[in-house]
């Protein structure tokens, strides 16, 4: 179904939303595929001026390098997710890269810098309004 969806997008802002939806949903299941297709979104976003999926974009590819155990590669797109995120003032976002980050720390066995990266989430979750702040 989200496959068909990018399919059948009209515009490029449908095709980009759909994409991001669909490397959401990959990177459990199929990371490299995910991988792939967060950088198509990373382009189309770069195309058409929409930061805020670019960062969506970077944010799903750091999850899915992630789980292909690329640590420092999947590092870089949070931290590149979480800035863009910030110039967008998107909280929600901040806040989901953080928490990828203090993951990230956690997978490498860094407890205390995971912990850190989790606890700094809270901030832009109070911001905005979600209940986990």
């Amino acid at each position: 179904m989200k496959r068909r969806r990018v399919q059948e997008a009209q515009h490029d802002t449908e095709r980009l939303a759909a994409l991001n939806e669909l490397s959401a949903a990959l990177y459990e299941y199929d990371s490299a595929e995910a991988v792939a297709v967060a950088d198509s979104a990373i382009a189309l976003a770069d195309s058409v001026g929409d930061g805020a999926a670019r960062a969506w974009a970077l944010n799903h590819k750091g999850w899915a390098l992630s789980s292909m155990g690329r640590l420092d590669d999947a590092l870089d797109s949070q931290l590149s997710a979480r800035a863009q995120f910030e110039l967008e003032g998107n909280m929600s976002g901040v806040a989901n890269a953080l928490m990828a980050i203090g993951d990230l720390y956690g997978d490498v066995g860094d407890s205390s810098t995971a912990l850190e990266y989790l606890e700094r989430a809270r901030a832009p979750l109070k911001l905005a309004d979600d209940e986990l702040g």
